[in-house]
């Protein structure tokens, strides 16, 4: 736990949230024991930062790619929350679900996405089970977040959301459907 506060002093956001989130999904730290630490420290860089993952962890944020979709396309855009880290399968968690909407987004990093043919398979399956399933990798996220956001809300649209997507300070600027 010192190791990450320290490292804290020393990295980019992007890089402490992966190294938050590894270490919590990998059951190395918990939030508890981040919040402790941050506690008995005077000054911590970062510390709202490793504060709201701490909450985010306890809720399925794994990855910084989850944590910039959850705060760049979801919540800017006020889309509703999706349930995260779900079991539709046996055998797979998906990364964010509206169960009640028949939506799932993952979201395709590098790790525990090597093999398409077996997200494929996945996909396929979960359409029997009444689910349309969305994916986004880092650009889509980072880059093209607002695209995205639209992407999410029109397929919510579809199966039922009445809610309308908001538009964040990026989609003001952009021209967006």
């Amino acid at each position: 736990m010192t190791a990450l506060l320290d490292a804290a002093a020393e990295v980019d956001e992007d890089e402490l949230v992966s190294l938050t989130a590894r270490a919590i999904s990998q059951e190395k730290l918990t939030p508890t024991q981040i919040l402790a630490g941050l506690d008995a420290r005077r000054a911590t860089r970062h510390s709202a930062l490793l504060r709201e993952l701490c909450g985010e962890a306890g809720q399925g944020v794994e990855s910084i790619l989850e944590w910039r979709f959850m705060q760049e396309v979801v919540l800017a855009h006020g889309l509703p929350e999706p349930t995260r880290q779900v079991r539709l399968l046996m055998g797979s968690r998906s990364d964010a679900v509206w169960d009640e909407f028949g939506l799932v987004a993952e979201l395709d990093g590098q790790l525990g996405h090597e093999d398409k043919f077996r997200d494929m398979a996945r996909d396929n399956r979960l359409v029997l089970k009444g689910f349309t399933t969305l994916r986004y990798g880092w650009h889509d996220v980072r880059h093209r977040p607002c695209e995205s956001a639209w992407q999410v809300a029109s397929a919510l649209q579809i199966t039922g959301w009445t809610g309308q997507r908001e538009r964040c300070r990026r989609c003001r600027r952009a021209r967006m459907n």
